[in-house]
């Protein structure tokens, strides 16, 4: 990890542990799908899409007229019979609706996550409106795949000719009815899977990760475990890098190429791993054959390969980038300096913590929901995958 990174983390990056769920909350409030419809050309909204546990409509919007919180809280309230204290809204892509409200001047709570997905929760007559995106939970794929996830179809229409007279046409509101329908009938499937399960709830969770955590610390952890060495702490830190991803050709290639893929790399990793440190368990280690005779590790070490090696395997840290030089100093794994070491590597330790001893908890864990995993089908299938692939991916 960079040490720029390191150090954003400040006191928190040296104090994690992780302890027993003991609280469980659930969102009380009801949950709405909600859905826009915009011209094709000039992204103009037409209408907004509404679907709740009563029924659902397609609520039109006149030229020059704006989307606020307060019309889209009474639109729900027409539709729900009742006023509650909180609501909240599933979207699929959060910002294709989120365009069409002012979230500078109304939200009050944004919540950014990976790879665009935004959460907003906005004011209106005293009831907080909490925009949900379903998005991330499916790696931002599209909605017909989400839906057929769990079973469910979404409906087909030629979205790039969209015009105010499509309203006029019975197969677009249908069309746009039911992507707001399919957003939410995806979620509660998905929240019922995750409630039967563990009683965790997606909602509050937010994440796939934080949920995957929570059905971890409820059924696993059964005390607390940390790191009870900082030294090893900081050697962890800055031994952890991403997977290498090259390029070593470019341009037209041709040829026969094939594509490999792990299967459920992160759960079996986990499991091929088997034990992992937790306090008491790290130790020194200063020979290579020391490192042999543990689990794993984090080391600093000077390394050196000969000029014959065509792909030197140690990462280094540069300003913008990861490189994989002939020569240098690193912070990384014991796995990952043997097979340096194997390659012809001459290395020096400058400092090394390893393991042999720890818990099986999370192995445990991995092979617990890749069991439930084959066995399952639609959306608990999709849970188990989540929870197999958060947590530690």
């Amino acid at each position: 990890m960079k040490s720029s990174k390191i150090d954003k983390l400040g006191y928190a990056a040296y104090s994690r542990s992780i302890e027993p769920l003991k609280e469980v909350r659930t969102f009380q409030g009801p949950i709405v799908g909600f859905d826009t419809e915009y011209t094709s050309k000039q992204n103009k909204l037409i209408c907004y899409q509404l679907a709740t546990a009563s029924g659902a409509r397609l609520f039109e919007v006149k030229p020059r007229e704006k989307l606020t919180p307060v019309k889209l809280f009474h639109s729900t309230v027409k539709l729900l019979k009742e006023v509650p204290s909180e609501i909240l809204y599933v979207t699929y892509f959060s910002l294709a609706e989120l365009q069409f409200l002012d979230v500078a001047s109304d939200g009050i709570a944004i919540q950014e996550y990976a790879n665009g997905s935004l959460d907003v929760t906005f004011l209106a007559r005293g009831v907080h409106l909490i925009i949900f995106d379903l998005a991330r939970w499916y790696q931002r794929a599209s909605l017909a795949k989400a839906a057929e996830s769990v079973g469910l179809k979404k409906l087909d229409y030629d979205t790039k000719h969209v015009t105010r007279k499509c309203l006029r046409d019975s197969k677009f509101r249908k069309y746009a009815i039911q992507d707001a329908v399919v957003q939410r009938q995806i979620l509660l499937k998905l929240r019922e899977s995750f409630l039967e399960a563990d009683q965790v709830d997606p909602l509050i969770q937010k994440t796939p990760a934080s949920s995957a955590q929570a059905v971890f610390r409820r059924r696993h952890v059964k005390e607390k475990l940390y790191c009870d060495d900082n030294r090893v702490r900081s050697a962890a830190l800055s031994g952890t890098w991403g997977g290498r991803a090259e390029t070593f050709k470019r341009g037209k290639l041709k040829g026969i190429f094939k594509e490999y893929d792990f299967s459920s790399a992160y759960p079996n990793s986990a499991i091929q791993i088997r034990t992992f440190p937790c306090q008491t368990s790290w130790r020194e280690v200063t020979t290579l054959r020391q490192m042999q005779r543990c689990v794993s590790g984090f080391a600093c070490v000077d390394f050196a390969f000969s000029c014959g090696v065509r792909y030197p395997s140690l990462p280094v840290e540069a300003s913008e980038a990861m490189l994989w030089p002939s020569s240098g100093r690193t912070w990384c794994t014991f796995p990952e300096i043997l097979f340096a070491a194997e390659q012809g590597a001459d290395i020096q330790i400058i400092e090394a913590w390893g393991y042999s001893k720890g818990t099986k908890i999370l192995r445990d864990f991995m092979q617990w929901a890749l069991e439930k995993r084959k066995k399952a089908k639609g959306a608990a299938r999709v849970m188990f995958k989540l929870i197999a692939n958060s947590l530690v991916g």
